[in-house]
């Protein structure tokens, strides 16, 4: 049997430093992450591959519909589809898939370049990156917007996401939120001695 905590597979982060750096994601890691309720997945949903397999989203592409019995769509030509927003779209159709992933910039720019593209998604997922408040609040207002809006946010390191934020209204901050943790999860704010700060405070973000 393998280890949960010590059997791994390796991706791929840009960080906040912009240079990429290998992050280890554990099986325990995994399983955490696939074996969880942020998303009802049934044997009915499709899901579709758009993400490189170093990069960290790929765990929640694959594993996920994998998991549960769902379908998994893989595009001969990711690159290709995904700078045309229309022939994304038709994509999408054709193969009824109704849960993504997509990063911020990526859904920015099918959103920006057609506002029904998500009209026949069940759970669209974004992340990678802070939201852009004006284009969700957007999306929001539409009549064509996914049945579910999620922000998933999390460092690679945490193995793709920790934190879930379901977007049902129109956001009043200056940012989306991100959150509360998935299960098997934990976020403490700590401070510069590694104690935890009160609320209202001030502090880092630390995620187990």
């Amino acid at each position: 049997d393998l280890d949960e905590n010590t059997a791994s597979s390796m991706g791929y982060t840009s960080g906040t430093t912009g240079k990429p750096k290998g992050v280890m994601n554990s099986h325990g890691n995994i399983i955490s992450l696939v074996i969880n309720d942020f998303i009802k997945v049934t044997d009915e949903d499709s899901f579709v591959f758009l993400s490189s397999p170093v990069f960290d989203a790929s765990i929640f592409e694959v594993w996920m519909p994998l998991s549960y019995g769902a379908k998994l769509i893989i595009p001969l030509a990711t690159k290709e589809l995904i700078v045309a927003s229309n022939k994304f779209v038709n994509f999408l159709d054709i193969n009824n898939v109704n849960i993504i992933w997509l990063t911020k910039t990526l859904f920015n720019t099918i959103f920006i370049n057609n506002k029904s593209a998500f009209k026949k998604i069940k759970y669209l997922l974004v992340g990678g990156e802070a939201l852009d408040v004006d284009i969700i609040n957007s999306l929001i207002a539409t009549e064509d917007k996914p049945q579910y809006i999620i922000n998933g946010y999390g460092p690679t390191e945490s193995t793709t996401f920790s934190t879930t934020y379901l977007i049902e209204n129109i956001v009043k901050n200056n940012s989306v939120p991100i959150g509360k943790n998935i299960n098997n999860r934990f976020s403490y704010v700590l401070d510069k001695n590694i104690c935890p700060v009160p609320k209202g405070v001030t502090g880092e973000l630390y995620i187990g």
